[in-house]
């Protein structure tokens, strides 16, 4: 009987942590729209309406754009989504702040409509999307409104959703 009573604390613990919002596995699995961002998370969003849909486990990054600005940054690192909130002045508060873009990274397990997300293989992108603006320098192969950027093994590394 008192294993009993030790296990539940920790049993209920398990289930509270593992249903935060920023672990929610739908927003891990959600659709990948170019120029749009996700089914469940689109560009334009405030910061707050950010919050209201994933929860506050994020990572706020700021770093310097010049002239006094700062770039500010949302980054759920849990579900592989990092948010560009754009450029505002150092006091500027997140929540105010709109997504202009969307940065996808392993553990995100979305696709495009297509079947297109993180691991596929160059050829996979090459045959669903052809024709790219081909960026060589960071191994990116571009097109309207999504990004595709591929390791040395040539599979979906990154996908970036912009307007």
């Amino acid at each position: 009987m008192h294993k009993l009573i030790l296990l539940c604390p920790l049993f209920l613990s398990l289930i509270v942590f593992s249903c935060s919002k920023d672990d929610d596995p739908t927003i891990a699995t959600a659709t990948i729209l170019a120029s749009e961002g996700l089914d469940e998370l689109s560009l334009g969003l405030s910061g707050s309406e950010v919050k209201s849909k994933l929860g506050d486990n994020y990572f706020e990054i700021s770093t310097s754009a010049g002239n006094n600005l700062l770039s500010y940054q949302m980054d759920y690192d849990a579900v592989g989504l990092a948010l560009n909130m754009g450029t505002a002045d150092e006091d500027a508060n997140i929540d105010n702040l709109t997504v202009s873009s969307i940065t996808i990274t392993a553990p995100f397990k979305g696709t495009t409509p297509e079947g297109i997300g993180i691991g596929n293989s160059k050829q996979e992108v090459e045959s669903t999307y052809p024709n790219p603006e081909i960026l060589e320098f960071w191994n990116t192969y571009e097109y309207e409104g999504i990004s595709y950027a591929f390791n040395d093994s040539d599979e979906v590394i990154r996908i970036f959703v912009f307007d």
